[in-house]
């Protein structure tokens, strides 16, 4: 234990004669603390981590535990071309990181792969399917859209976007090419073919309301 008097220009003496006693059982862990110690006065939204009455390995805003759900689509809040992958370690997202967890419903989506391809569709393979229409042209294009002036043209991916990007209801008559897609191959495969009159309809008009 490092106490707070001793924190100070003599802390890394202390703590060499302290682990010379064998009193520091962990003298890399010892180390490794007292490096860091100094991020506590870092600023954040123009206070310290004291200020916050905060440790420096804690997190600056509070974390749901729902966000270490597994597993789940995760991708950067702010990024010029997609890049959304699957997390199936349950990692818990920084700030930085959007995570998109699947509800009740989600097990739908499932369902219908099985019933169009007629066998049976992996947890995984679910995702990859809405993964192949996320990190597509078609969302590439939603982004560009969404370019900001500042930020050095990076757009925000927020829940308001995510709602409004379609993922088409998979449909016997793209058997195959669903096939291919749950494979991960994509070559030769125009994904905007997937989306019925009804579903293109309604992906550009919300794309338009983005725009505005």
């Amino acid at each position: 234990m490092i106490y707070s008097y001793e924190r100070d220009k003599r802390i890394p003496e202390i703590s060499s004669y302290r682990v010379a006693q064998g009193v520091i059982s962990y003298p890399r862990t010892a180390s490794y603390l007292i490096d860091y110690y100094k991020l506590s006065q870092r600023i954040f939204e123009r206070r310290t981590l004291s200020d916050y009455n905060k440790i420096w390995y804690e997190f600056h805003r509070p974390r749901e535990p729902s966000l270490t759900t597994k597993p789940k689509i995760v991708c950067k809040r702010m990024m010029k071309d997609p890049t959304f992958a699957l997390d199936q370690e349950g990692y818990l997202p920084r700030d930085s990181i959007m995570s998109l967890i699947p509800k009740e419903r989600f097990k739908e989506v499932r369902e219908e792969l099985e019933k169009v391809i007629g066998d049976s569709v992996s947890i995984k393979d679910a995702f990859n399917y809405v993964l192949s229409f996320l990190n597509s042209d078609l969302f590439a294009g939603l982004l560009a859209k969404r370019r900001a002036k500042k930020r050095g043209g990076y757009p925000i991916v927020d829940e308001r976007m995510m709602r409004r990007f379609l993922i088409p209801v998979p449909s016997s008559k793209y058997a195959e090419k669903i096939k291919e897609i749950l494979k991960g191959n994509l070559t030769g495969i125009d994904l905007n073919e997937l989306y019925t009159f009804s579903e293109k309809t309604q992906r550009e008009l919300t794309q338009e309301w983005e725009r505005t």
